[in-house]
């Protein structure tokens, strides 16, 4: 599926609004409303419409408009440029367009919600780049889930039955998982990877390039600036890790004794009195019976760009530091 996007825009004293785009044979000119102010100081606004030429290509120009040179043009759904150098100065302004969003079946997505703008990047050089959004998913008011950037994977990934609640962001070339709730106003940062039943607390922001494991829950109002292994609870300004979501995993049906395991493996990993990476090795051996134990040892070993989020007894640093090790 493919998703339009129209920006509301003033330039000079004009509101341009675009129509979607039609095909070369209904040659429809392109609705324009002029806003200016006028000799009496007061607001005017003239509507009228823009006739296009003959089709050339994939698009269809208007006639220049004296201003310095103001042209209008229209493009079909398959025309693509790459990155390239502009012959001349240029000012662009997109009145409608189109992004590549996929969604799957039964996704309701509501009121307000953009899906497939721009990524937020500034390494992003305007290549066309996707939004794959999966099945049975819930997009509330005011969602904003941006395209990948060109400069990264140039996919940003959404999985099935995920609920995103009013005002939550997916920045671009993230991979959500299933199952994964953003409260609102949760925001995720490019690049980050959210495991399958995590969630986002509301107003909680998560940094970039973060990896959330599976089935972790992330307190409201929180800066998360680390990975948060998977079944772990983190909540503050620069987040620490306050144990398991217990909840979460007796609701998905964890056996009392695993839980036991895994509690027991917790305190063995960030025991301050040897190093982290040290602990790890101890409980991949002692703990290698326990699959959920396992994951956590595989998700820590398996490092990413950032640091770990760790207890509140433990030291982790922003700063290039490496507490695990």
């Amino acid at each position: 599926v493919a998703l339009g996007w129209v920006p509301t825009l003033v330039f000079v004293g004009l509101h341009w609004t675009g129509e979607t785009h039609a095909t070369a044979q209904e040659r429809t000119p392109i609705k324009v409303t002029r806003i200016y102010t006028g000799p009496d100081n007061q607001t005017h606004a003239e509507e009228y419409d823009v006739p296009l030429g003959a089709p050339r290509g994939a698009t269809e120009l208007s006639e220049a408009i004296d201003v310095t040179s103001l042209q209008f043009r229209r493009t079909s759904p398959d025309y693509f440029i790459d990155w390239h150098t502009a012959p001349r100065r240029q000012y662009v302004i997109t009145l409608s367009g189109e992004s590549e969003v996929e969604i799957g079946d039964g996704t309701k997505v509501y009121p307000n919600a953009t899906l497939g703008g721009p990524p937020q990047d500034t390494k992003h050089k305007g290549s066309v780049t996707r939004l794959e959004i999966g099945r049975n998913c819930k997009i509330r008011e005011n969602v904003t889930m941006h395209v990948g950037s060109d400069a990264s994977s140039g996919v940003t990934t959404v999985g099935d039955d995920g609920f995103f609640l009013a005002n939550s962001h997916v920045a671009h070339d993230c991979v959500v998982g299933n199952n994964v709730t953003l409260t609102h106003g949760a925001t995720l940062g490019g690049h980050c990877e959210i495991g399958d039943h995590a969630i986002v607390g509301g107003l909680t922001g998560v940094h970039q390039f973060v990896r959330v494991g599976r089935r972790a829950f992330l307190g409201g109002s929180s800066a998360v600036m680390g990975d948060v292994i998977p079944y772990g609870m983190v909540v503050g300004n620069r987040a620490k890790l306050h144990g398991f979501n217990l909840v979460g995993m007796r609701r998905s049906g964890m056996a009392r004794a695993e839980i036991y395991r895994m509690r027991e493996a917790y305190r063995r990993i960030f025991d301050p009195a040897r190093p982290v990476a040290v602990n790890l090795e101890a409980v991949a051996v002692e703990f290698a019976d326990t699959p959920s134990v396992m994951e956590i040892v595989s998700f820590m070993t398996d490092r990413g760009k950032r640091y770990y989020c760790v207890p509140p007894y433990l030291k982790a640093q922003d700063s290039g530091d490496d507490p695990i090790g």
